[in-house]
């Protein structure tokens, strides 16, 4: 079953390893945080999908 539907008003919220769709039809006050979860950069290149600076720090913080 897939929701596609926002059913909750989070004032935070934390995904794993990469920004889901889902999260942008939150309110635009609510903070969107990254963990990572030590998956290699070749996995995300072979899915297309954009290389977070987790050297930085672990957790990040997702700029809307």
């Amino acid at each position: 079953m897939i929701f596609h539907e926002i059913i909750i008003e989070p004032d935070k919220v934390l995904t794993l390893a990469a920004p889901k769709r889902i999260l942008f039809e939150l309110d635009k006050e609510t903070e969107i945080y990254i963990a990572d979860l030590g998956i290699p950069k070749e996995v995300y290149l072979k899915f297309g999908v954009d290389i977070l600076p987790f050297y930085i720090n672990s957790i990040i913080k997702q700029k809307r």
